[in-house]
Protein backbone atom coordinates (compact mmCIF):
# COMPACT_ATOMS: atom_id res chain seq x y z
CA UNK A 1 0.00 0.00 0.00
CA UNK A 2 1.36 3.41 -0.99
CA UNK A 3 2.06 5.86 1.80
CA UNK A 4 1.04 9.52 1.69
CA UNK A 5 3.99 11.56 3.03
CA UNK A 6 2.75 15.08 2.32
CA UNK A 7 -0.51 16.70 3.55
CA UNK A 8 -3.15 18.16 1.24
CA UNK A 9 -2.47 21.89 0.90
CA UNK A 10 1.31 21.46 1.29
CA UNK A 11 3.04 24.14 -0.81
CA UNK A 12 6.40 23.67 -2.49
CA UNK A 13 7.89 26.15 -4.93
CA UNK A 14 4.91 27.24 -7.13
CA UNK A 15 2.87 24.05 -6.59
CA UNK A 16 0.21 23.10 -4.01
CA UNK A 17 -0.83 19.48 -3.33
CA UNK A 18 -4.53 18.88 -4.02
CA UNK A 19 -4.76 15.10 -3.72
CA UNK A 20 -2.70 11.97 -3.09
CA UNK A 21 -3.17 9.62 -6.07
CA UNK A 22 -1.13 6.65 -4.83
CA UNK A 23 0.68 4.44 -7.33
CA UNK A 24 -0.28 4.70 -10.99
CA UNK A 25 0.45 1.92 -13.44
CA UNK A 26 2.93 -0.89 -12.86
CA UNK A 27 5.76 1.12 -11.30
CA UNK A 28 6.05 1.65 -7.56
CA UNK A 29 6.12 5.46 -7.66
CA UNK A 30 3.52 7.49 -5.77
CA UNK A 31 1.88 10.46 -7.47
CA UNK A 32 0.20 13.65 -6.29
CA UNK A 33 -2.26 15.94 -8.06
CA UNK A 34 -1.01 19.53 -7.71
CA UNK A 35 -2.10 23.02 -8.75
CA UNK A 36 0.49 25.44 -10.07
CA UNK A 37 0.27 29.14 -9.19
CA UNK A 38 -0.74 29.74 -12.82
CA UNK A 39 -3.83 27.54 -12.27
CA UNK A 40 -2.81 24.45 -14.23
CA UNK A 41 -3.39 21.04 -12.59
CA UNK A 42 -0.61 18.44 -12.97
CA UNK A 43 0.40 15.01 -11.63
CA UNK A 44 3.91 14.67 -10.23
CA UNK A 45 5.90 11.84 -8.66
CA UNK A 46 6.50 12.09 -4.92
CA UNK A 47 10.26 12.11 -5.60
CA UNK A 48 9.84 15.40 -7.49
CA UNK A 49 8.22 17.26 -4.58
CA UNK A 50 10.55 20.03 -3.38
CA UNK A 51 12.50 19.71 -6.65
CA UNK A 52 9.99 20.60 -9.37
CA UNK A 53 9.46 24.37 -9.57
CA UNK A 54 6.17 24.59 -11.50
CA UNK A 55 3.98 22.94 -14.13
CA UNK A 56 6.38 24.25 -16.74
CA UNK A 57 5.05 27.82 -16.85
CA UNK A 58 8.37 29.15 -15.61
CA UNK A 59 11.71 28.54 -17.18
CA UNK A 60 15.11 29.03 -15.66
CA UNK A 61 17.72 31.34 -17.04
CA UNK A 62 21.44 30.87 -16.40
CA UNK A 63 20.91 31.56 -12.70
CA UNK A 64 18.60 28.82 -11.35
CA UNK A 65 17.33 31.18 -8.63
CA UNK A 66 15.77 33.60 -11.11
CA UNK A 67 12.64 32.64 -13.00
CA UNK A 68 10.78 34.16 -15.89
CA UNK A 69 7.02 33.62 -15.98
CA UNK A 70 5.84 33.20 -19.57
CA UNK A 71 2.44 34.78 -18.98
CA UNK A 72 1.44 37.87 -17.11
CA UNK A 73 -2.23 37.62 -16.16
CA UNK A 74 -3.32 35.68 -13.05
CA UNK A 75 -6.11 33.11 -13.00
CA UNK A 76 -9.29 34.77 -11.72
CA UNK A 77 -8.53 38.19 -13.25
CA UNK A 78 -11.78 39.78 -14.43
CA UNK A 79 -11.88 42.18 -17.33
CA UNK A 80 -15.12 43.49 -18.77
CA UNK A 81 -17.49 40.44 -18.73
CA UNK A 82 -14.70 37.84 -18.97
CA UNK A 83 -12.79 36.02 -16.18
CA UNK A 84 -9.53 34.17 -16.85
CA UNK A 85 -9.83 30.50 -15.88
CA UNK A 86 -6.73 28.96 -17.49
CA UNK A 87 -3.50 29.83 -19.29
CA UNK A 88 -3.39 27.76 -22.49
CA UNK A 89 0.12 28.61 -23.61
CA UNK A 90 1.35 29.08 -27.15
CA UNK A 91 -1.37 27.50 -29.31
CA UNK A 92 -0.36 29.38 -32.47
CA UNK A 93 3.16 28.11 -33.21
CA UNK A 94 3.37 29.99 -36.50
CA UNK A 95 2.78 33.46 -35.04
CA UNK A 96 3.88 32.71 -31.44
CA UNK A 97 0.65 33.94 -29.85
CA UNK A 98 -0.28 32.78 -26.37
CA UNK A 99 -3.90 32.25 -25.29
CA UNK A 100 -6.11 32.28 -22.21
CA UNK A 101 -9.33 30.37 -21.58
CA UNK A 102 -11.99 32.72 -20.18
CA UNK A 103 -15.53 32.38 -18.83
CA UNK A 104 -18.06 35.02 -19.81
CA UNK A 105 -20.74 36.20 -17.36
CA UNK A 106 -23.30 34.42 -19.57
CA UNK A 107 -21.50 31.10 -18.83
CA UNK A 108 -19.85 30.52 -22.20
CA UNK A 109 -16.14 29.59 -22.21
CA UNK A 110 -13.93 31.05 -24.92
CA UNK A 111 -10.23 31.10 -25.76
CA UNK A 112 -8.69 34.47 -26.59
CA UNK A 113 -5.25 35.76 -27.49
CA UNK A 114 -3.27 37.49 -24.75
CA UNK A 115 -3.30 40.69 -26.81
CA UNK A 116 -7.13 40.76 -26.64
CA UNK A 117 -7.26 40.90 -22.82
CA UNK A 118 -8.62 44.30 -21.76
CA UNK A 119 -9.87 44.81 -25.34
CA UNK A 120 -12.50 42.10 -25.79
CA UNK A 121 -15.69 42.91 -23.86
CA UNK A 122 -17.44 39.51 -23.83
CA UNK A 123 -17.83 36.22 -25.67
CA UNK A 124 -20.07 37.99 -28.16
CA UNK A 125 -23.21 37.86 -26.06
CA UNK A 126 -23.36 41.64 -25.61
CA UNK A 127 -25.66 43.35 -28.10
CA UNK A 128 -23.80 45.34 -30.72
CA UNK A 129 -23.84 49.09 -30.17
CA UNK A 130 -25.31 50.98 -33.12
CA UNK A 131 -23.06 53.63 -34.59
CA UNK A 132 -24.59 57.08 -34.78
Amino acid sequence: MAKNKYPIGYKFNNLTILEFLGTIGNDNHCFYKCRCQCGKIIKIRSQQINIQKSCGCIKTKTNPHKYLIKHKYPIGLKFNKLTIIEYCGNLDKKHHHSFYKCRCECGKIITIRTQQINVQKSCGCMPKQKKR
